[in-house]
């Protein structure tokens, strides 16, 4: 979203994604291989990807195989293929022939995201993300209803952590990274349990594991998986990631872009953390692209983080420092004393807070379109900056109680 054109979003940088997402979007280590949002990206010279203009070709498998390549994945409802080279196989001439076939709108290489993360105290007693948006009032009027679905694209979730519910299926089930436990803690562990934390929403919490052990994540599987979570009919996506646009390669994004759409036109909300660079004019993509709520960090005082990425895509922010969440028991990303828990710190962090806020809005009412739930997000919020929306808090930091209320009466229909 944008104070500007609603839900369409301007374009800050004249390129257009990198191959890599920054999967975790916490200070420190390693996205891009050197910092998140540093202008590199990691190709994979051994897979391509392409979009097709109307619709995916029946001949396209023998097409492949007949220059060099396979067709390893491929979605019809945004007609998405992606291909694995033969060894073989030379990277440039194999797109340079994709892409003179009539029928594609673009072709490019693929490429990794990667996770970035800094865990801090595990000893800090405060879970203060919940407190500074009401999120205790809230849940007088509901802590989630089961038959709303989040689902959390990350490295997966650690379905054995007692503060999780993590009904996720074929694989799903596990995390060995970590990361993927730490946000889905955050917007979803189980409340009042004498556990570990309490999470934001008591919903049907999904994993979607877009990312290897080592926190290594293909753009072509984080919009695959985000068109399979949307026709499956999730309510909300939540995405800690993201990545620079600024590239000399062109058409890196357009697939994900799609992607996007298409979990728009199915009713779906997403969000997406806003980046750990620093900087006041420029959100990482995912999170300044059309359809997406950006969100970026406070502290417990509510002062932005001096990470946290503003800018034009800028929606909303959230608890993003020292933030205590679920951790598997081997998680690498705190290491073997985190206990099943720890705190981490990072925009990736402050995400899940508004993912879990958007559950909520649709326990109280599911038939809540999507743009009534970005609307119901950014119009109850405490403003932190300039009045009305500004770069370096967006809309501000959400009230929960508010939300929930205004929700209600827009599901009445007096609004």
């Amino acid at each position: 979203m944008s104070p500007v054109s609603g839900l369409t979003k301007p374009r800050v940088s004249s390129g257009v994604l990198g191959l890599l997402l920054v999967l975790g979007l916490a200070i420190g280590t390693a996205p891009f291989s050197a910092q998140a949002g540093s202008g590199t990206v990691e190709k994979d010279k051994d897979t391509t990807k392409a979009l097709f203009e109307d619709g995916i070709p029946d001949d396209i498998e023998s097409w492949a195989e007949d220059n060099g390549a396979t067709v390893n994945a491929q979605e019809e409802r945004i007609d998405y293929v992606r291909f694995a080279l033969d060894s073989d196989t030379e990277g440039d001439e194999f797109l340079d022939k994709l892409r003179n076939r009539s029928d594609v709108t673009w072709a490019n290489y693929d490429a990794f995201a990667r996770t970035t993360l800094v865990p801090n105290d595990p000893a800090w007693p405060v879970q203060y993300g919940p407190r500074i948006i009401d999120a205790p009032e809230a849940w007088n009027k509901t802590t989630g209803d089961d038959a709303v679905r989040l689902a959390v694209l990350d490295t997966g979730v650690d379905g054995t952590h007692p503060d999780l519910d993590a009904p996720c299926g074929l694989d799903r089930g596990s995390d060995s990274n970590g990361h993927g436990t730490h946000v889905s803690g955050i917007a979803a562990a189980e409340i009042d349990n004498g556990g570990h934390i309490a999470g934001m929403a008591q919903i049907d919490l999904e994993s979607y594991p877009v990312c290897d052990n080592n926190g290594r994540c293909r753009i072509s599987d984080i919009a695959l998986n985000i068109v399979e979570a949307s026709a499956s009919g999730v309510d909300v996506i939540s995405m800690s990631l993201g990545g620079d646009c600024e590239t000399d390669d062109s058409a890196f994004c357009r697939g994900l872009q799609e992607a996007i759409d298409f979990a728009w036109q199915n009713n779906v909300v997403v969000v997406a953390a806003s980046g750990n660079d620093g900087r006041e004019r420029d959100v990482s993509e995912p999170g300044s692209m059309d359809h997406v709520v950006a969100v970026g960090s406070v502290d417990a005082d509510k002062n932005r983080s001096s990470f946290s990425n503003g800018g034009f895509g800028l929606d909303l922010v959230a608890a993003g420092e020292d933030v205590r969440s679920t951790v598997p028991s081997t998680s690498g990303v705190c290491g073997p004393e985190a206990d099943l828990m720890c705190n981490l710190t990072g925009t990736s962090m402050a995400t899940p807070h508004v993912s879990g806020l958007a559950s909520l809005l649709r326990s109280v009412c599911p038939s809540l379109a999507n743009d009534r739930v970005v609307d119901v997000l950014t119009d109850n919020t405490e403003d932190l900056g300039d009045g009305g929306w500004d770069r370096l808090y967006g809309y501000g930091l959400p009230n929960a109680d508010v939300a929930l209320t205004d929700a209600e009466s827009r599901c009445d229909g007096s609004l």
